[in-house]
């Protein structure tokens, strides 16, 4: 069954430096955030940005991508967020350009192979977290393969002069990673 839509859910777009697409970020919060006093929507906007009177982010973010021809409302990306807010993380979904009703800004769609998008909004969500406060990625069937060709470009070590793995990645978990993307090489009956 489904997660239902967190009550404390607010949706932030970003327009990509590089080529001026525009992704779809979907913050859900747990309860702990709005009893702390950021319940209107103002003031969620300011704290997910790292601004205002509530200084960073100390939670810890899980950064999750979705699968082709899904978005965030999608109810496995809904279980997992619901998931992590119930733990007290602060759950993102990123819908990838062209994906979650945000319309197409540039003639480049969102494919397993481009894993720009992912690392701005990587570094944009670590530039507001408190030092100390920990992003950890999750990605499925085409996110997951995403995120895993993102983790193998960036290498192993941490970020130094805009390469390598900002340090506030703690970890990535890849689920359902298509491994043979390209048709040519799969014969038939696979």
């Amino acid at each position: 069954k489904p997660g239902s839509i967190c009550p404390n859910r607010i949706r932030e777009e970003i327009k990509m430096t590089r080529d001026g697409a525009t992704i779809a970020l979907d913050w859900e919060f747990p309860d702990s955030i709005a009893a702390a006093g950021a319940t209107t929507t103002n003031n969620i906007r300011d704290y997910i940005k790292g601004t205002s009177t509530y200084g960073p982010i100390t939670e810890s973010i899980v950064l999750i991508l979705h699968g082709v021809n899904t978005d965030t409302s999608y109810g496995y990306m809904r279980s997992i967020m619901n998931s992590c807010t119930k733990n007290g993380w602060i759950a993102v979904g990123m819908n990838a350009r062209g994906y979650g009703q945000i319309p197409m800004t540039t003639p480049r769609f969102a494919n397993a192979a481009y894993t720009n998008d992912l690392r701005n909004v990587v570094q944009i969500l670590c530039s507001r977290q408190a030092s100390s406060s920990k992003l950890f990625l999750i990605g499925f069937s085409m996110g997951a393969n995403t995120l895993v060709k993102y983790l193998g470009e960036s290498g192993m070590e941490r970020e130094t002069h805009g390469h390598g793995v900002p340090s506030n990645v703690a970890g990535a978990i890849s689920f359902c990673n298509p491994m043979a993307i390209d048709n040519s090489k799969l014969t038939f009956p696979w």
